[in-house]
């Protein structure tokens, strides 16, 4: 089973990190800025590398040149699971999964 999860992305922050916002949306701040692919190609990078997955199992099915996007992660974890490797505490707000 797929997860499918709403990211929104910082590109050009100069640093990489997750968190919550006010509002309970998962975001990611990302160094490279979003010119060419390179925000998206990082974010996907990232993200294979704290679920310990190969990067052909991530994939953006909406929002490719936008900040919020939509992600498909093909492989059987729950939300929990993500946010345990992303290393963050669950919002007291639940997210929006798509």
């Amino acid at each position: 089973m797929a997860l499918i999860v709403t990211i929104k992305v910082v590109p050009g922050s100069g640093k990489q990190l997750w968190k919550f916002d006010s509002g309970g949306t998962l975001k990611c701040y990302l160094k490279n800025q979003a010119e060419k692919g390179l925000a998206n190609k990082e974010l996907i990078e990232t993200l294979s590398k704290k679920l310990g997955l190969p990067q052909t199992t991530i994939h953006i099915i909406k929002g490719a040149s936008a900040r919020t996007k939509i992600i498909k992660i093909e492989h059987n974890l729950s939300l929990q699971d993500l946010y345990r490797y992303l290393e963050i505490q669950e919002p007291a707000i639940q997210q929006k999964l798509f």
